[in-house]
């Protein structure tokens, strides 16, 4: 992978952890001595070549060639071993990040929802209007004991001897509601007693409802939606009993639980035709005092076409790159800035140049779906992905009382690695992305075993040159502890 910053130029090894600052001829150099028979992404080669154009009048030396060499930037490797040495190396991650995952849990009391968003990827899930009964509760409490002994999770064993708190997640359907009241009271009631503590997924507009629950003792973590100022979101977050829309209601909600000392994350969406009002809503939330919270966070993503069988995003909806970068240029002198998710993608560069593979090998796989993600649900169904539940035909496995059970797609889906996805195994990004979200592949029209690309190389190219710019990576440059940062190859940067 090559990148430019500026004045710069950076090349990234996709599985060495080599991380060097070169000059424009070692650029050229490399381009030109590309397998033309490779396969996989060559947009940031595009964009590379745009950059040093076709000729300069400085020669690679012989040592430099060697330095590439020995870095791994020219191999000898055929196009075949190369992709047998990737494939183990994904594997041995992945079972060395097997061996220390922790378990996570979600437990959905229902599919149902009180609102009616145009959007809604769960919309077809309404119809099984059932509520979890205490009996399939309790179930889903020893699901979580097995499950957590056979991960042989080290935060039931704590050196100083206290018993840590586990948080569980409340997902649907809408988990806080008037219909749900009963027996999430329930389940947070009976989860106190096993030290457990809990998160929620909800829209908020019943969230009045549940302040005897909200708390650092209880759900002590909520993440609600809006979907841009008060206009536009009260012409999405709709329903029956809310057809002039949810703002006001859920924004009345949100202090409520901040006044009980539950964190709250607020997800804006945007997309082009709400991205521009973005700052508008930001000084709606600090005009109401929300901003100056220090447990209320404010983040940006769009809706995601690949959830309507969309290979890459289509507008409205807005690519990474765009989104990030939009945001630079209309939201800055805010109270508190507003970035948008990357989905861990900077945090997981950093880490991979600061100590190369050593920085990602206990956290190899993009989501903890592929590793130890249990969702369980009111008809005791196990879904490993919070995007596929209440699809019976891609459930893991199943609870009761007496023990869980799990079917084959367990097993294909922890063991899904660049590997076990044949495009990935020739891929540049292969090791940084690992295949990505399996959910992408199974809504497009392909299956498990598929690449996830959606817009990752974009992110990619438009992401790391950003980083390359931050006085992060500059810090990690001299840092004596920065293991695989930044050297140099051949001529100074120019």
């Amino acid at each position: 992978m090559g990148l430019r910053e500026e004045s710069e130029y950076y090349i990234l090894h996709g599985y060495t952890g080599a991380v060097d600052a070169v000059g424009p001829e070692v650029i050229r150099y490399l381009l030109a001595h590309t397998d033309p028979g490779r396969t996989g992404p060559a947009r940031d080669e595009t964009v590379i070549r745009e950059c040093v154009g076709h000729a300069g009048d400085r020669e690679v030396e012989s040592d430099t060639i060697q330095t590439l060499a020995s870095r791994g930037y020219l191999t000898d490797k055929s196009a075949e071993a190369e992709r047998a040495y990737v494939e183990g190396l994904a594997e041995l991650l992945h079972k060395r990040e097997l061996t220390r995952a922790r378990p996570g849990f979600l437990i959905v009391p229902t599919y149902s929802c009180n609102l009616r968003c145009p959007y809604c990827y769960q919309a077809a899930l309404r119809r099984l209007g059932k509520v979890m009964t205490r009996e399939t509760a309790d179930a889903a409490f020893r699901c979580i004991d097995l499950l957590r002994d056979r991960h042989h999770d080290s935060t039931r064993e704590p050196a100083d001897g206290t018993i840590p708190y586990m948080v569980v997640g409340l997902y649907g359907g809408e988990p806080l509601m008037r219909a749900t009241a009963r027996i999430v009271r329930y389940i947070v009631q009976e989860g106190r007693g096993r030290h457990l503590r809990f998160s929620a997924t909800t829209n908020a507009v019943d969230l009045d409802q549940f302040l005897d629950l909200l708390g650092p003792d209880g759900i002590r973590q909520i993440q609600v939606t809006l979907d841009g100022p008060k206009d536009i979101h009260d012409t999405k977050r709709i329903g029956p009993k809310y057809p002039q829309g949810t703002y006001e209601t859920i924004l009345r909600n949100v202090g409520l639980a901040l006044e009980r000392d539950a964190s709250v994350g607020i997800r804006l969406h945007i997309n082009w035709d709400s991205v521009d009002r973005a700052k508008e809503l930001m000084d709606d939330l600090d005009a109401r005092g929300l901003l100056a919270h220090k447990h209320l966070a404010v983040y940006a993503e769009t809706t995601h076409s690949w959830m309507r069988g969309h290979a890459a995003p289509v507008p409205p909806e807005m690519a990474q790159s765009d989104i990030h970068e939009c945001l630079r240029q209309s939201c800055s002198g805010l109270a508190r800035p507003l970035r948008a998710t990357d989905h861990g993608l900077v945090a997981r560069l950093e880490r991979y140049v600061r100590y190369g593979l050593a920085g990602i090998c206990s956290s190899a796989s993009v989501c903890s779906s592929q590793t130890a993600m249990y969702i369980l649900d009111l008809f005791g169904d196990i879904y490993p992905c919070w995007e596929i539940v209440g699809e019976p035909e891609l459930k893991i496995g199943e609870f009761s009382a007496a023990a869980p059970v799990f079917n084959e797609r367990e097993r294909a889906w922890r063991g899904r690695t660049p590997a076990t996805i044949p495009d990935c195994a020739t891929c540049k990004y292969a090791v940084l992305h690992f295949g990505g979200c399996p959910a992408i592949p199974l809504r497009t029209g392909g299956e498990l075993a598929a690449p996830a690309c959606y817009d990752y190389e974009d992110a990619f190219i438009s992401l790391s040159r950003r980083f390359f710019r931050s006085a992060a990576f500059r810090a990690l440059g001299n840092s004596a502890t920065a293991g695989a940062a930044a050297a140099t190859v051949g001529a100074s940067p120019h």
